[in-house]
């Protein structure tokens, strides 16, 4: 005997696994919620000072914004998923085989752009630089002779060179022009973090070309070193000619951070410790 079920015998309760990822969001959300801050202390000033930017709405983060009231946070796998759909995925299509110029504008001042430059054939509107310049940003060059001022709407002849300018001014749209600056403000805390990676990288980068040429010194107990005269302080009644090291001294205890005890030849301990960097071995 064969009974065929259409729906299911028994209710099955279905579990989804949940994990807390750890990522940038993760400090401004225990901040937010309890306080808590991270153990690092220049991490934990910078969230305290950024954090009012900020708030949780329904467990979610967002960013308080110019453009917009609130931006949604995103995590990195969020960020990723969003660039593959614009990318590869629903907007695919809409920006694919296609070219984008990122054009950098001033938005807090105005311009306007020259159509027409009527000169009077003067040598230095004839120069090669001047009329690849005009032709390259669509100016039309248009050249006249002084001998027929009519031409370019001048009565009368004049020996010096003249320029007659066509200006067409865009027009200007106060609301545009804030809601530009709206988005340029909302994205100004990221153009803050790359500079301060750029900083960051750039001061590795000097740290590692210095630190290369630096010889590391270390010392064992028993070891004769000299000692830095300019380290003692001791510079009154010295010139060019006086030395500048002094000792030798024994190397008596090693301590922490390449720093040194040392004793003289009598036994008697040298007060305070004594950094590498002041001391150069020595041999008898």
């Amino acid at each position: 005997m064969r009974e065929i079920l259409n729906v299911p015998s028994i209710e099955k309760q279905e579990a989804m696994q949940i994990s807390e990822t750890k990522n940038w969001m993760t400090p401004y959300l225990r901040y937010l919620a309890d306080g808590s801050l991270p153990e690092d202390a220049e991490k934990a000033k910078q969230i305290k000072k950024t954090a009012g930017w900020y708030t949780v709405v329904d467990g979610r983060l967002y960013r308080r914004g110019y453009s917009t009231p609130y931006l949604r946070c995103l995590s990195p796998d969020e960020a990723d998923y969003a660039l593959s759909e614009v990318h590869l995925g629903i907007c695919g299509s809409h920006i694919g085989q296609r070219k984008f110029i990122i054009a950098g504008i001033d938005y807090f001042t105005k311009f306007g752009v020259l159509e027409v430059v009527v000169t009077d054939n003067g040598t230095q509107f004839l120069k090669k630089r001047f009329t690849k310049y005009c032709a390259n940003i669509g100016i039309k060059l248009v050249h006249t002779s002084v001998a027929y001022p009519q031409a370019n709407g001048q009565g009368g002849s004049n020996s010096q060179s003249k320029l007659s300018f066509q200006v067409s001014v865009e027009s200007f749209d106060p609301q545009t022009k804030s809601q530009k600056i709206r988005e340029h403000l909302d994205l100004l805390e990221e153009t803050r973090d790359i500079a301060r990676r750029q900083t960051a990288a750039y001061q590795h980068r000097v740290a590692w070309y210095y630190n290369k040429k630096v010889k590391a010194q270390q010392f064992d107990v028993g070891d004769l070193v000299l000692r830095g005269v300019e380290a003692t302080g001791k510079l009154t009644g010295r010139n060019k000619l006086s030395p500048n090291w002094e000792g030798p001294f024994l190397v008596s205890a090693v301590l922490r951070n390449k720093a040194y005890k040392l004793q003289n030849q009598d036994g008697k301990l040298v007060p305070r410790t004594w950094n590498a960097i002041h001391l150069s071995v020595t041999f008898q």
